[in-house]
């Protein structure tokens, strides 16, 4: 897939996973720099606040519309 052709050449590691980002396996993104999600549900205030504490710097989302995510939560954990 073209995903694992820009990973290397570019020199990054690229996961994928087909679930959503919940208070249940939000420890998995530990390690990683940024993600890049297409969230269909809500993140909870949990979720925010453990992206900060594990070092997450950006969210990038892939779809239209961005109304699963508070603004304000991702400020205030920013």
């Amino acid at each position: 897939p073209y995903i694992k052709a820009w990973a290397e050449k570019h020199h990054v590691e690229v996961d994928i996973t087909k679930e959503a980002l919940t208070d249940d396996n939000v420890e998995g993104v530990a390690g990683y720099d940024g993600l890049s999600l297409s969230q269909q549900i809500p993140l909870s205030e949990h979720v925010y606040k453990r992206l900060n504490e594990l070092g997450i710097k950006q969210i990038a989302q892939r779809s239209a519309g961005f109304d699963t995510y508070d603004l304000e939560l991702a400020n205030k954990y920013n």
